[in-house]
């Protein structure tokens, strides 16, 4: 499988420690473990970039949403969506609906207690 691991820049980072970026960093690895090939492909970046990453999963920066849809669609089976911003979603969702059964989606939730409570 090819599969991608898709947000918005700084959204989750191959390079970052905790939260979000420590799951997403986890997922690659054991998919890589399991000869998937894993690439994190991010939007909304300050210029187009791509680097080496760790661990055989690279990274690829896109300036506008536009260009990391084309890139994905040409190259992935499976994409994850770590997150996008609500200004980005009519035009994701168009893209999900031309490349139906062609790629697969899926989303990655991670949801916070508003608050803690803590017992002496």
């Amino acid at each position: 499988m090819y599969i991608v691991f898709f947000g918005r820049y700084g959204s989750f980072s191959h390079y970052n420690i905790g939260g979000t970026d420590s799951i997403v960093r986890r997922l690659a690895y054991e998919l890589v473990a399991r000869r998937h090939k894993v690439s994190f492909v991010m939007f909304g970046a300050p210029r187009q970039n791509e680097s080496k990453g760790q661990r055989g999963v690279p990274v690829y920066d896109f300036v506008r949403l536009k260009d990391a849809l084309s890139y994905i669609k040409e190259r992935f089976d499976n994409v994850i969506t770590i997150y996008l911003p609500p200004m980005g979603r009519i035009k994701y969702a168009l893209f999900r609906w031309r490349q139906r059964g062609r790629i697969r989606f899926h989303n990655y939730y991670e949801a916070w207690p508003e608050f803690l409570e803590m017992v002496n």
